[in-house]
């Protein structure tokens, strides 16, 4: 083997061609006429049992599947001596084509040419001092009632009504045939108290009930677009009538939703829940403020730095991120393509929202390893001490027999050390930051976010005429 041509695609890929002679690929294109064997028939031989020389009338030396079927056997026994012709080690997956083969002649070769991804390139700008607003947010008593609201619907009951007429509160699907038409559609109504015409005409009717030429007004916010704010003489009868049995916010259906709960401390009363509601969510409010201001600081770096990386680097993350959420449909007893259907998704706009995300996390791992490696931030003896004492506690293990099997496995070795490298890592950035803090305003943030989606549109070409135009 023997390379005969060097290209450098760009700053993070390299291209090497390399000769091969027929007889050292000879033993690959032997296993692939094997291969070939094993999956056709040929009369008077058995599956697999026909030997090459007439193989090889169906299939010539130089066709596709032989050339694909060998180089894939010989790249994968022959990778590490491959390697070794590089000038550096692959940073990530190599890929190969083959670029011309001559090997029906004794002296002929193959050539094939390997795409080797290089290490990425940072250049680091300013990543001190950045400009960076922490955001907080109270937990208001309205939006804690909202949120037991919330709990309330999942609990209410929703209960075919059968034995009287409808009643405030009912939910009731209409049969609906307007005049002129010879269409019926069912329009669902709540009677709720909101429009006192609806609530008129069907307040006091059973299922079954019906009532002809019928002055209808729908609500101008009706759920059907077609008939919503509209007017019109309709024939209607009683399809359906459903009581929604909402359970009454006490302290004893508190005490009955709560009594099997995991809670630190009990909850049996109306204020109980609200407190520990109320608590719940300013964590979980704490906690997405906190992870969006490290994100924000981290993204200002990435945006002042230069970072090239091999695109191998990106696909690899963006295969992982498919097979990581077709794991998770298949938990949920879905495939990847009746999710796709339901969400009116393409594998390509799948491919795109992953590219996306994985190319920022992918520049902010890079920028942020670059800034470890300079700041020298490698885990003390002390910190990991520390971080196996919390792990063997969580775990009711003693420290030396956790720390023997850290020491035994790299996995959980590498695990702690990252994880230290990680918090010091984030602590250097929050302590060399020029932080404002500010309360959250959805309003605010609506509108720049509004603002920044249409920082990119066309711009409209400007009507206005200079006086000689006008002139």
């Amino acid at each position: 083997m023997k390379i005969i041509n060097k290209e450098q695609v760009n700053s993070c890929l390299t291209s090497y061609e390399i000769e091969i002679t027929k007889k050292t690929f000879e033993s690959s294109i032997d296993k692939a006429y094997k291969d070939i064997a094993k999956e056709v028939k040929i009369d008077g031989f058995r599956k697999g049992k026909a030997p090459r020389i007439i193989l090889q009338n169906l299939y010539k030396i130089d066709s596709q599947p032989i050339l694909e079927t060998a180089s894939e056997d010989f790249v994968g026994k022959k990778f590490d001596d491959i390697v070794k012709l590089f000038e550096k080690e692959p940073y990530g997956q190599v890929s190969y084509d083959i670029i011309s083969s001559d090997l029906t002649s004794e002296d002929g070769n193959i050539v094939i040419k390997f795409n080797v991804p290089g290490e990425p390139i940072v250049e680091l700008g300013d990543y001190k001092g950045i400009e960076v607003t922490k955001y907080s947010k109270t937990v208001s008593n309205e939006e804690v009632d909202k949120e037991i609201e919330l709990l309330v619907s999942k609990q209410t009951k929703v209960e075919p009504v059968l034995d009287r007429g409808i009643a405030s509160g009912d939910t009731v699907f209409v049969e609906m045939t307007e005049n002129g038409s010879d269409t019926t559609t069912t329009e669902t109504f709540i009677i709720d108290g909101k429009s006192a015409r609806i609530d008129k005409i069907f307040i006091g009717m059973e299922q079954g009930d019906d009532k002809k030429e019928v002055k209808f007004t729908f609500p101008k916010e009706y759920i059907n677009p077609k008939f919503a704010g509209t007017s019109g003489i309709f024939d209607i009868r009683i399809k359906n009538i459903y009581n929604s049995n909402e359970p009454e916010v006490n302290d004893e259906w508190v005490k009955e939703m709560f009594k099997d709960a995991p809670t630190p401390e009990p909850i049996d009363t109306v204020t109980n829940l609200k407190e520990y509601m109320k608590k719940n969510m300013q964590e979980q409010i704490n906690s997405s403020f906190d992870n969006m201001f490290k994100n924000n600081i981290l993204d200002k770096i990435v945006e002042n730095a230069s970072v090239e990386y091999p695109e191998a680097m990106l696909e690899q993350r963006i295969k992982g991120k498919f097979e990581q959420f077709s794991n998770y449909l298949k938990q949920q007893n879905m495939k990847m393509e009746d999710y796709m259907k339901m969400y009116q998704l393409t594998p390509e706009m799948m491919y795109n929202e992953f590219k996306q995300t994985e190319d920022v996390s992918l520049k902010r791992t890079l920028v942020g390893a670059k800034i470890v490696e300079i700041e020298k931030m490698e885990p003390t003896e002390e910190e990991i001490n520390a971080e196996i004492t919390k792990k063997a506690k969580e775990r009711n293990s003693t420290f030396e027999a956790f720390k023997e099997m850290v020491e035994k496995n790299p996995y959980f070795d590498g695990m702690i050390k990252d994880e230290i490298v990680n918090v010091k890592f984030m602590d250097f950035l929050i302590a060399n930051a020029n932080i404002s803090e500010e309360e959250y305003d959805e309003t605010k943030a609506l509108a720049e976010n509004i603002e920044k989606s249409t920082e990119d549109l066309p711009k409209a070409k400007s009507s206005k005429k200079t006086k000689k135009q006008e002139d």
